[in-house]
Parts: C-alpha cells; structure tokens; sequence
C-alpha cells in the first residue's frame, strides 16, 4: 500500500509517517522508485506509534523500544515502559492530590481572612461613656 493507504488506515498524516521512518521507527518500507510501499505490519507499527504517544510517550522515548529486535518492537521493553509511565502518572496524582489539599486549607484561610467580623451592635455616640 502507499502512504495515503497507510495514512487513512492509521489516522497519521503523511508527514508524520515519513517522519517516524526518518528517525528508524518503520523499519522494512520498500521502493518502488520513488514511491515507498508499506505493509500491514506498519499498520501496527503506526498504531502502536500514535497509541504510545496518545499515553504520553515522545518519539525519543518510543525509537530503542521499537526498533530492537531486527525493527520489531521489543514487547518485554514496551511493557516495562508502560509499567513505568504507569508509575509516574501515580506520583504525579499524588502530587496534584497534595497540591490540591494545600490549595484547599489557603482558600479556607483566606475565606477566614476576608470574612466580614461579627457585626458589633452600634452605640448611639451620646451612649459613649465619658
């Protein structure tokens, strides 16, 4: 299939196609002159692609992932990967969930700060002692 095929099959503009073989991540793409012929593994392998970063994953992250065994993804590393961006977005809930209870005790202080002090009963001034 061509890339127009490739690229309606997997929602992944041409550009990005040509680019993710430019950095080694589609391995395999034959010629046929000037046009480049792809397969149904690439499919997979441009799912996999847009699935990984859909989960957070840069193209940086993914490359020694997918092109380790002769450009077959290395699934043992992409779940290893997985486990440990699956770690991560742990500590980082736990982060905002700390940052949200801070937040929380400032607005109550602040709510504390800005609310109107018990209305004193006013005197008339001629009550005023002397």
């Amino acid at each position: 299939m061509y890339i127009g095929a490739l690229s309606q099959a997997t929602q992944a503009s041409p550009k990005a196609i040509r680019l993710y073989e430019s950095l080694g991540l589609l391995s395999g793409v034959r010629r046929q002159g000037q046009y480049r012929i792809y397969s149904e593994s690439h499919v997979r392998q441009v799912t996999l692609i847009r699935r990984a970063q859909a989960l957070g994953f840069t193209l940086a992250e993914l490359k020694p992932v997918l092109t380790g065994q002769g450009g077959a993804p290395d699934w043992n590393r992409v779940a290893e990967c997985l486990k440990q961006k699956q770690e991560a977005v742990d500590r980082e809930i736990h982060r905002l969930q700390h940052l949200r209870a801070r937040i929380g005790a400032v607005l109550i202080e602040l709510a504390e700060c800005t609310a109107e002090p018990a209305a004193a009963i006013p005197q008339p001034c001629d009550a005023v002692p002397a």
